[in-house]
């Protein structure tokens, strides 16, 4: 949330962005991956976070920024993979393993090769699905 927060101060991002579509950009996966209950964009949460403030008493003319952006970064949201893409990864990571075993007892080339076969075609479904 601190790089969505520096984008925006430095117009990078448009207050007019949503939230969930800068979280997927920084964190380089589908927006379709992002939980955001709130779904705001970035200014609707700022004039969100500005009006409790208001709420609260405080002026501000004198409040700094910081305050808001502190309360900025608190904002609840995550990513969520499918459950194919998590199944994949899972595969691949077991894959993994078989390559290391394979390789430590010095194994047929042939097997070590289908064990890297199988690992770049499990990464490359993945990048498919993200």
């Amino acid at each position: 949330m601190i790089t969505i927060w520096e984008k925006f101060i430095e117009k990078i991002y448009p207050g007019e962005m949503l939230i969930k579509e800068a979280f997927a950009k920084e964190n380089n996966v589908r927006t379709s991956w992002v939980i955001d209950k709130q779904n705001l964009t970035i200014q609707a949460l700022v004039n969100k976070i500005c009006d409790k403030l208001e709420t609260d008493g405080l002026d501000l003319q004198i409040t700094s920024t910081e305050v808001v952006k502190n309360l900025f970064l608190e904002y609840e949201i995550s990513i969520q993979p499918p459950v194919e893409y998590k199944n994949i990864s899972a595969a691949k990571d077991q894959a993994e393993k078989v390559l290391e075993k394979l390789q430590e007892y010095n194994a047929d080339p042939a097997s070590i090769d289908q064990a890297h076969n199988m690992i770049n075609l499990l990464v490359s479904k993945m990048k498919e699905l993200s």
